[in-house]
């Protein structure tokens, strides 16, 4: 059975490839069905991935992740989106066996199942969880289910993300808490109106030589769009 399983996911992931432009899918991938690629991304070998991956985006190895996750992000291997949560607060007893209703496939024993307890929280995007443009993610890191992470974030390797994250918040830890935040508020509230992610690659190109230097880049995006207003003012 496994033989014909790995056979189909090939098959699918071949599929899956062609389309978007220059999309590779690693070896022993379960991509599912319903996932979706914007082009020029990656996926490592041994990767499980349900969800949307934006342009230019890229998860490393042996990884499992249910996200919609945007432009030009890049995550590391091992990397890990938890689906399912236990409940807490005054519940006697974690075990399935009490609230899931998938229960009898977890453990074979299902009793009284309380449906109010949300199993899979889920992010606005209908995914596990939602993540913005220009994310970095380290190798190791574990995300809870229903979170949100900004665009411009960074998740230091080895950190469990159990809330959402800022934009171009740093974080890390067990549970991850703020590092610092990668530049100025007003700098950070600048870039979230620039939307220059989603720019044409010939436009893209222009701005790549600024890409070193958020000052350089500002810099060189004022100057243009300050141009171009005067233009269409006259």
């Amino acid at each position: 059975m496994k033989f014909y399983k790995k056979i189909y996911h090939n098959l699918l992931n071949r599929k899956k490839a062609r389309e978007a432009p220059c999309v590779s899918i690693g070896e022993g991938c379960c991509v599912s069905r319903s996932s979706k690629f914007a082009g020029y991304n990656r996926i490592g070998d041994n990767t499980i991935f349900h969800g949307e991956l934006g342009r230019g985006s890229y998860i490393g190895n042996n990884g499992q992740i249910s996200a919609k996750i945007g432009a030009f992000c890049s995550v590391g291997s091992n990397v890990y989106v938890i689906n399912g949560v236990h409940p807490l607060d005054k519940n006697l007893c974690t075990s399935p066996s009490f609230y899931s209703i998938k229960a009898s496939e977890v453990n074979g024993l299902s009793l009284y199942i309380d449906k109010t307890i949300v199993e899979n929280p889920q992010s606005d995007s209908g995914y596990s969880i939602t993540i913005g443009n220009n994310v970095w993610i380290g190798y190791g890191a574990i995300l809870m289910p229903g979170i949100d992470i900004a665009d411009g974030a960074v998740i230091a390797s080895g950190a469990v993300v159990t809330r959402n994250v800022g934009p171009y918040e740093v974080v890390g830890g067990v549970p991850a808490k703020v590092i610092k935040k990668r530049f100025s508020q007003s700098i950070v509230e600048e870039l979230l109106k620039i939307d220059i992610w989603n720019l044409p690659i010939d436009e893209l190109k222009a701005y790549a030589p600024f890409m070193n230097d958020v000052d350089d880049f500002l810099r060189e995006w004022r100057k243009k769009h300050e141009n171009s207003d005067c233009i269409n003012r006259v």
